[in-house]
């Protein structure tokens, strides 16, 4: 007797041979990786940490429910997350999501040549800092450790602070062991810098969030947050939203953080991004009216046929708004076929909405009759 671990494949093989075996074998070993990253974010959580990637795995589960005999096994691992993501939601709030939000947007104002006025404001912080104490900062690793601090806030899940000692540990290592001056008087002149740079950087993060604060109403194609996959999948698990989805269309409309509307204002393309419908949306706090909105849009916009393809986030639950797969089963659209974000659309948007407060339900357009 032994584990799965213990298995060896014919010498030449470098997977497992196809079969209800290999299978299985896989499926548990996703049940034992999403149980492992259960207990990882646990543990992030204790120590103030938000555990982003907590709502994004769940197509692990799903290679293991084809295999009825695991269902208990399934069961008692979900319900080891689901208690972990009620224990987040009571302790997160919306003010560290907008902090983690705006700092994934002011990171990508990083270019490759100009970098946008946003970054270059946090960079030049850090720039003029170091000239005080005398030190010539290069400006490319500069850079990199400016977007390093954002990243670790955005996609790590680390406070402001935590991400400051993180920047000075490193820096502190790097000039041990890499540094021209190695001495103990310039490093502490570099870290002093660095602590500095750290509270500066915290205070203008924290003034950001004072400016865009309060949730839209939005209208948004999948994944076009423009704000990370984790991120975009917090908003999605934690505000009500409606989704349809039908081939190459892939819409949602819900609330979203006003923060998180910045990234989707900056995309161009016709058919991906999306329309901020209003930033009025105190009467919008539930799915249902986001699904009555979506089906008005979806009766008025040309596409009638897709209303009864409307689900909320509640009706097919977390696992519908996390996965990246359609059964196949469902309605297609062409991408050829897809409304264009603009002004036709907006207005569309602006009638469905205003139905949609009065809680009701708009038919198709007439069609006019010819001579």
């Amino acid at each position: 007797m032994g584990s799965f671990e213990d298995l060896t494949s014919p010498e030449g093989l470098h997977c497992d041979p196809p079969g209800k075996l290999a299978d299985y074998r896989r499926a548990a070993r996703a049940l034992i990786k999403f149980d492992e990253e259960t207990a990882e974010s646990w543990e992030k959580w204790k120590s103030n940490t938000v555990p982003v990637g907590l709502y994004s795995n769940y197509d692990d589960l799903e290679i293991a429910r084809q295999f009825k005999e695991l269902d208990a096994l399934i069961k008692q691992i979900s319900l080891r997350r689901e208690r972990l993501m009620e224990n987040v939601s009571q302790g997160f709030h919306e003010d560290r999501l907008m902090q983690m939000i705006l700092a994934w947007w002011i990171a990508d104002g990083r270019k490759p040549r100009a970098h946008d006025p946003r970054f270059e404001k946090f960079l030049n912080v850090a720039d003029a800092e170091f000239e005080s104490v005398g030190i010539t900062a290069v400006r490319s690793p500069l850079s990199e450790a400016t977007h390093r601090w954002l990243y670790r806030i955005s996609q790590e899940g680390l406070t402001a602070e935590a991400a400051t000692a993180q920047q000075i540990e490193f820096t502190r290592e790097h000039l041990m062991a890499f540094g021209r001056d190695r001495s103990e008087e310039f490093a502490e002149k570099a870290i002093s810098a660095w602590r500095n740079i750290g509270r500066t950087w915290t205070d203008m993060l924290h003034g950001t969030t004072l400016t865009v604060s309060g949730n839209a109403l939005v209208l948004y194609g999948y994944r076009d947050l423009n704000q990370g996959f984790d991120l975009t999948d917090i908003v999605e698990s934690w505000f009500p939203s409606a989704r349809i989805r039908a081939g190459h269309l892939h819409w949602q409309v819900g609330l979203i953080p006003v923060a998180a509307t910045l990234g989707l204002k900056e995309m161009r393309e016709l058919r991906r991004g999306g329309i901020v419908i209003t930033e009025k949306a105190y009467d919008f706090r539930d799915a249902d009216k986001c699904k009555l909105l979506l089906c008005n849009l979806m009766r008025i916009s040309g596409l009638a046929h897709l209303a009864q393809h409307v689900l909320t986030s509640k009706e097919e639950g977390l696992r519908s708004l996390l996965t990246m797969h359609d059964s196949g089963d469902g309605p297609y659209v062409e991408w050829e076929a897809i409304p264009r974000f603009g002004d036709e659309l907006r207005e569309q948007c602006r009638v469905a909405m205003e139905a949609a407060r009065r809680g009701k339900e708009l038919p198709p357009p007439s069609r006019k009759k010819g001579r």
